[in-house]
């Protein structure tokens, strides 16, 4: 049975890095920090990493950040315990709007991501495959648009 289930996980992980890959996400596998969904514990695990390169002069100002799905945070600045680090705060509303779109469909999976000038980076469990690829792609899009947008503002 947990044969099964685990060909399976992989099985789907895989369809997911291929439909990710023919989204334009530059999509492998990678070990990292992300919470457990059993524990809701913070420990080292394999999940999928689907980058996004960003168009050359986007928002090269741009400090790292990262969005990260910790239950127990101490300061969350999203529902359900989300954390941003490295964005001001309070979170300006567009980049609040993009980020509880992220948090309120991923609440019970692995979506966390990151983002530096020059990518965006999604890291998620892949179990649902190519249909859970599509929707981080559309994340991502949404995300990147609302980075763009507050660089702009703060250009402006």
């Amino acid at each position: 049975m947990i044969g099964a289930m685990l060909w399976t996980a992989r099985r789907t992980s895989r369809a997911g890095i291929a439909e990710a890959n023919d989204l334009g996400l530059e999509t492998s596998e990678v070990e990292r920090e992300i919470l457990s969904s059993l524990t809701h514990s913070v420990r080292r695990g394999r999940c999928l990493r689907s980058r996004l390169t960003l168009p050359d002069g986007h928002a090269a100002s741009m400090r790292p950040w990262r969005l990260l799905q910790r239950a127990g945070a101490k300061h969350p600045q999203l529902p359900s315990g989300w954390r941003v680090d490295g964005l001001p705060t309070p979170l300006p509303p567009v980049l609040r709007t993009a980020f509880v779109a992220v948090t309120e469909e991923w609440k019970e999976r692995l979506f966390e991501a990151e983002g530096t000038a020059t990518d965006v980076c999604a890291y998620w469990d892949g179990f649902h495959g190519a249909r859970e690829a599509r929707a981080v792609r559309d994340h991502l899009d949404r995300i990147v648009a609302a980075l763009s947008e507050h660089a702009a503002s703060r250009t402006a």
